[in-house]
């Protein structure tokens, strides 16, 4: 069975509630029916000999809802010819994301992510290429800053508008803020809602938070649970609406950070990278600003190290020779363990 209680039993714990005063009961429950209507008709129609218990009901309704709930599949399933011929989805970011896809910009502090984040808001919003290479289709942006103050990203702004031409600095004005620095989110929920109103109201093909720590109220961003569930109402949001989430992230403190692989540098639980669809990692190595790219739908790319320009415009370029640093993690077979003085003691030669 699709669901665990009968319509009888539903109806009795319907009934426990406490109406309102000076309302008719038919009345006040008929806004719960529309809530439950589904499970109700799923069902009577798999128990036939308790539809009597839904007597009170409008039959002529029950009947439309009966039929309704035949017609619909409990679980919608697909096979392979149904999705054959689906097109991928479009590309926002060359090389970065496809439309409705979650990024992680991992990087550690300091290293200059903010500057990238307002970089790639430009160039989404002019359809020019992130850090000169990366080509973005053009959309309308949204900024979600819950960590400087709005008057850092107005100086910021207007240090990328100084020696940009009349298409830059229209693209600029065209960024759309949300200010949510000092403003407090009770729940993963509420602060998701606020991002799927910014969404909708500025019809935003991309939208950057600055940071997820700052704005998302979680308790322990090491509980791997709860970064789960977080993860998850990120995902729904940008896969109903279809709109690239990119996310600011920091790394563990110290020189163990900048050492990890690509989907391992974010700091906290495996995963707040592992549900992202791209991650992006920023690291600093004997004063060379490195940057790798994971992506699950389009191609790897190839490392490449971060220049900057007098007002802080990035660019990116081929990165030197960094063998040793990990990009993928690195393998072990638990038989190359060290083998215990025990073990070694026991063995016959």
């Amino acid at each position: 069975m699709a669901y665990k209680q009968s319509p009888a039993a539903l109806y009795r714990r319907l009934v426990r509630l406490p109406a309102p005063s000076g309302m008719d009961f038919s009345s006040w429950l008929d806004p719960i029916l529309e809530q439950v209507q589904t499970a109700i008709c799923a069902a009577a129609v798999e128990q036939q000999d308790e539809i009597a218990a839904l007597d009170w009901l409008n039959m002529e309704r029950a009947q439309e809802l009966f039929a309704a709930a035949l017609l619909r599949p409990v679980v919608p399933l697909s096979t392979i010819g149904d999705i054959e011929h689906i097109p991928p989805r479009p590309i926002i970011i060359d090389g970065i994301a496809r439309a409705g896809e979650v990024v992680l910009l991992a990087g550690q502090a300091k290293a200059k992510k903010t500057w990238l984040a307002l970089d790639l808001a430009i160039a989404c919003s002019a359809g020019g290429r992130w850090g000169g290479t990366q080509s973005c289709e053009p959309c309308p942006v949204l900024y979600v800053d819950a960590e400087c103050p709005r008057e850092v990203i107005a100086e910021r702004m207007r240090l990328r508008m100084l020696d940009a031409g009349k298409p830059t600095t229209e693209a600029c004005r065209r960024v759309q803020l949300l200010s949510a620095r000092g403003t407090v989110r009770r729940s993963i929920e509420s602060a998701c809602d606020t991002i799927r109103q910014g969404i909708c109201q500025s019809g935003a093909g991309l939208c950057i938070i600055d940071t997820l720590s700052a704005y998302f109220p979680v308790e322990d961003e090491n509980d791997n649970a709860e970064a789960t569930a977080a993860m998850g109402s990120i995902v729904a949001v940008a896969e109903d609406l279809q709109c690239v989430i990119m996310m600011i992230h920091h790394t563990p403190k110290g020189a163990a950070g900048s050492q990890r692989a690509t989907v391992d540098m974010a700091a906290g639980a495996g995963a707040w990278a592992r549900r992202a669809d791209t991650v992006v990692s920023i690291r600093e190595i004997e004063g060379e600003t490195l940057m790798d790219v994971r992506a699950r739908s389009l191609p790897a790319i190839e490392r490449a190290c971060i220049r900057w320009g007098p007002t802080m415009a990035p660019r990116f370029e081929p990165a030197p020779d960094t063998s040793d640093i990990p990009t993928v993690a690195p393998t072990q077979s638990k038989f190359a363990r060290k083998p215990t003085k025990k073990f070694q003691e026991s063995l016959p030669y």
